[in-house]
């Protein structure tokens, strides 16, 4: 089981659905559960304020099945972007070759 840690001031869980959470967590509807809740000017998410928070709690099977896709997603996210970050770098050295004169077209 992996423990998610978030920061200082923060509530820590352990949970046999931890991946499923961590998921869950990256969620429009937490994300907008934590606006509406935290007013703070440093955002806890503390046992108090967790216990109010609501969201879907599907059987084990369906939070295996959701969290495979997302994190395959996550995955292949991952990846674009470092193929993006390469393709960036190769450009920015393909313009300062060509903007320096060391490669000429003709």
């Amino acid at each position: 089981m992996k423990v998610k840690t978030f920061g200082a001031f923060m509530s820590v869980f352990r949970t046999d659905y931890s991946k499923f959470v961590f998921q869950l967590f990256q969620s429009n509807d937490i994300k907008r559960q934590i606006d509406e809740n935290l007013g703070a000017t440093i955002n806890q998410i503390t046992n108090k304020v967790l216990i109010h928070f609501r969201f879907p709690f599907p059987p084990m099977k369906e939070q295996e099945a959701i969290t495979k896709i997302l994190s395959d997603m996550d995955d292949e996210i991952q990846s674009l972007e470092s193929k993006l970050q390469k393709f960036s770098d190769t450009k920015q050295g393909m313009m300062h070759e060509l903007l320096t004169g060391k490669i000429r077209l003709i």
